[in-house]
């Protein structure tokens, strides 16, 4: 600064390689080193505390000081989209968050944590965006639809993994119909399809099952459909359609098989289990059901399941009309047989029925019955009943296994006392004489002087009294005198099983 006259001319000074001394007139900091050099408004220099100069420009408090803050604190970061804290490496620790936010920073390891993060201009991000999980949740991406959509999103999970698996995507678009494929190491490619192209189609019918045809096209078949319930097969060639069954396992018990499945909780007695009909046209162009096969539960009862059989045809008028019925019996191992319908009907067998028939033998006598045993003539219509067995008017030879099932007695009509009347069943085997008779079952039944003209039934058990070759009588017996000489009417109902006849040649049967 130089001085001419009373004027002062200013020029620049530049201080070079020399002391600079300030004025006198700027106070002394002495030894509070937190002092900080200022230009006052009046054009002055002067000292202020770091806590000064913080307040000054809107930062920390006047009683706080730079040296103590360990945190530095925004009002609301929420409010201020510009605003993000800087954090320190050398700070310690985790850092607590700012007001409403979640935020947390790791200087140990230099995690940066945040429960949330919201953003609506994408996170760009370099390396591994990692979604932890926690003791109850696996982590997982949701990707959300447009706002103006709805808030549906889609969602990718992850199991529980025996390993980490790493998926890697192809490094292009691929090519319009090929599909995307794994090399079983997670690595994905794109790849052509067998055949290459897809799968063309051959036809168009509604509904039509798809057949194979060869290696890139399938027929739609325009004969056979299926249309969620019903499953059509339609020809026009003579003995066709054919379902075929076919088994190549060789199983003594087992083979192909059609099965009706009734799965409902609540089947009852009388409830179908499923049918088969055949119908065709009558000369009139009426479609109508000639014949239906039906399967119903006779009985539902856990443990006494029986079933029923049911073979319909129209009958001379088309009406449905039952023609065979097989069903459960009312005992273990007892199935019961209806052949036609109506008293009308004929059933006819051109060749050897082979079974088990019911016959009534006649052995009505005349004698004054008392207390002694009577053999009935079982073998003949005379009226010579036995007091004793072994010839020719009672003995009956038996032509196959037989069963005596019932003895009917008619009392005769002045019975004049009370007392237990016995029916029994003897037999003597082959290679034995008639006389030496083994006895196999009696019954026994009480009567009274007032049962004139009753009848008596001696009902015996079901069970086989008499093989092939035996003889067998029948036998009454009183333990009581009930009447003079009277009529006595007496009939044998004995089921004879004519599968158990002789078949072989002529010969000797010894046992």
């Amino acid at each position: 600064m130089k001085f001419i006259g009373e004027h002062r001319i200013q020029e620049d000074t530049r201080f070079v390689h020399c002391n600079v001394y300030l004025p006198d007139n700027i106070a002394d900091p002495g030894a509070d080193t937190d002092k900080f050099l200022v230009y006052g408004t009046n054009g002055l220099l002067g000292y202020r505390t770091g806590a000064e100069v913080l307040s000054d420009i809107g930062g920390l408090s006047t009683s706080a000081t730079a040296a103590a803050a360990s945190l530095v604190a925004h009002v609301n970061q929420a409010l201020d989209p510009t605003c993000f804290v800087t954090f320190a490496t050398a700070a310690t620790g985790n850092l607590a968050a700012s007001t409403n936010a979640a935020l947390t920073f790791n200087s140990t390891n230099g995690d940066l944590g945040a429960t949330t993060v919201t953003t609506t201009s994408g996170i760009n991000a370099v390396g591994t965006i990692h979604v932890d999980g926690t003791a109850s949740q696996s982590g997982r991406l949701e990707l959300s639809e447009d706002t103006d959509e709805g808030a549906h999103f889609v969602r990718i999970g992850v199991p529980a993994l025996a390993g980490s698996i790493n998926f890697v995507l192809p490094n292009d678009e691929g090519t319009d119909g090929y599909f995307l494929k794994t090399d079983g190491s997670g690595n994905t490619s794109w790849a052509e399809a067998s055949g290459g192209g897809g799968i063309a189609f051959d036809g168009s019918t509604a509904n039509g099952v798809l057949t194979f045809k060869d290696s890139d096209e399938a027929t739609v078949e325009a004969n056979m459909t299926y249309d969620g319930d019903d499953l059509t097969l339609t020809s026009s060639s003579a003995s066709q359609p054919v379902l075929k069954m076919q088994s190549t396992h060789t199983h003594g018990g087992r083979a192909a098989e059609l099965r009706f499945i009734k799965d409902a909780a609540d089947t009852s007695n009388g409830e179908a289990l499923g049918f088969i009909t055949w119908y065709g046209d009558d000369d009139a162009g009426n479609n109508q059901q000639f014949i239906k096969i039906k399967g119903e539960i006779e009985e539902s009862g856990s443990g006494n399941e029986g079933g029923k059989l049911t073979v319909y045809v129209a009958s001379h008028d088309g009406s449905e009309t039952q023609g065979l019925v097989v069903e459960d019996g009312d005992a273990s191992g007892e199935v019961d047989v209806t052949l036609g319908n109506g008293s009308k009907s004929i059933v006819t067998c051109p060749g050897k029925l082979v079974a088990k028939t019911i016959q009534c033998f006649s052995a009505n006598f005349f004698d004054d019955l008392g207390t002694t045993k009577h053999y009935v003539p079982l073998s003949t219509q005379s009226t010579s009943e036995q007091t004793s067995d072994g010839n020719t008017l009672v003995d009956f030879l038996a032509p196959c296994d037989l069963s005596i099932r019932e003895v009917m007695l008619k009392l005769p009509a002045s019975t004049t006392g009370s007392g237990n009347i016995t029916a029994g069943i003897e037999t003597s085997n082959i290679g034995a004489t008639p006389t030496t008779k083994s006895s196999v079952e009696t019954e026994t039944v009480a009567v009274t002087s007032s049962n004139d003209n009753d009848i008596v039934h001696f009902r015996f058990n079901e069970a086989t009294h008499a093989t092939l070759g035996q003889n067998v009588c029948v036998t009454i017996q009183s333990d009581s005198d009930l009447s003079s000489s009277q009529n006595w009417y007496v009939n044998v109902i004995m089921e004879l099983d004519w599968n158990t006849m002789h078949t072989g040649s002529s010969s000797v049967q010894t046992s």
